[in-house]
């Protein structure tokens, strides 16, 4: 398979490409084939939006207008509420993102935090390629993957919210971004772009940051150490391996054939104990 590299690609779109994604790769990894197989995409929490938002806001402000639309504040359960938010929706783009007023103040508040900090102003770490669709072959296995931006200095750059950016290391073995370090790296490589490192850009989400008047000073830049990136590495090639084999067979197991497992008690609760 040969490497393709896809710009301004619609999100639904690139979800509906074939391949192994990173956050394929977490299910495959986490549970089973078979709930890879039965996995639906596109569901989103609360957290979950206001990153979307701020990654609109930021990234994309262009898209804004249309794909982040202000919702009218009506009462839905009366007709003439019911009636405001059916012309409201109807008159919605595809796709758009709505989010309710404190969602909104959030997305806001965190994207006025990223655009105003030096740091990221002075290094031009947003400045360059945006929304990449990559489309490449990791270890034989067809795979793709979507940059949040190539800064023209050659580093890959993914945008995050946090509700506590301090403890966002807790975070990386728990949400494997260790790993997902390693697959963009990867796939930056494979497309011909020489990646020199891959930086998460972290803008907290916490009443503090929106109560402060400076918000510039709740962003942390971090690159995880090589060690971090050579584990994701090893789990990303895991998880092609058995995805590849999955398309060869046509079988996408479960728990079946594991017969009884044995499980036993945690270190902690044998201390304990």
């Amino acid at each position: 398979m040969r490497s393709k590299i896809i710009e301004n690609m619609p999100f639904a779109e690139y979800l509906a490409l074939p391949g192994l994604s990173n956050s394929q790769a977490a299910v495959l990894l986490g549970k089973t084939p078979a709930h890879l197989r039965a996995h639906e995409w596109g569901e989103q929490s609360s957290a979950m939006r206001v990153g979307t938002a701020v990654h609109m806001l930021v990234l994309e402000p262009e898209k804004v207008a249309a794909m982040l639309p202000v919702a009218p504040v009506v009462d839905r359960r009366t007709t003439a509420g019911k009636a405001a938010w059916a012309r409201f929706t109807g008159e919605m783009k595809p796709g758009a993102l709505v989010l309710n007023a404190d969602e909104r103040r959030l997305a806001d508040g965190a994207a006025i935090a990223v655009l105003t900090n030096r740091q990221l102003a002075e290094s031009g770490l947003l400045r360059g390629r945006r929304e990449l669709t990559i489309l490449f072959d990791l270890d034989g296995c067809p795979a793709k993957a979507r940059l949040d931006v190539f800064a023209n200095a050659g580093i890959a750059v993914d945008l995050k919210t946090s509700r506590n950016a301090w403890e966002f290391h807790r975070s990386v073995p728990k949400l494997s971004y260790h790993r997902q370090a390693a697959f963009y790296l990867r796939a930056a490589a494979a497309a011909g772009l020489e990646p020199k490192a891959f930086l998460f850009v972290v803008v907290e989400t916490s009443d503090e940051m929106m109560r402060s008047e400076n918000k510039a000073e709740f962003v942390r830049v971090i690159k995880l150490d090589d060690v971090a990136v050579h584990h994701g590495e090893l789990e990303i090639l895991r998880a092609a391996k058995t995805y590849r084999q999955c398309l060869d067979s046509g079988e996408w197991p479960g728990y079946s054939g594991r017969g009884i497992e044995t499980v036993s008690l945690p270190m902690w609760a044998l201390t304990e104990e």
